[in-house]
């Protein structure tokens, strides 16, 4: 069975994140997801994967966010 998509409400309430972050995150293309016309989709397993895989903790230059490079929290 295919899954649904859903959009960037029902994905931002199953993350607890904002929509305006989630929108910011698929817009640079950092969290899976296809956007068609004017709406950004997403499909759960392929969003909950990639949190598992800890893709979601990097940042855009593939640093974990928060971190100094130096090895010191």
């Amino acid at each position: 069975m295919n899954e649904s998509w859903i959009g960037i409400e029902e994905i931002a309430s199953h993350l607890d994140m904002k929509p305006s972050t989630v929108r910011t995150w698929a817009k640079s293309g950092k969290i899976p997801s296809k956007k068609i016309g004017r709406h950004w989709k997403f499909r759960v397993s392929e969003v909950d994967a990639w949190v598992e895989c800890g893709k979601s903790a990097m940042g855009n230059d593939g640093l974990l966010e928060g971190k100094l490079t130096n090895g010191r929290d």
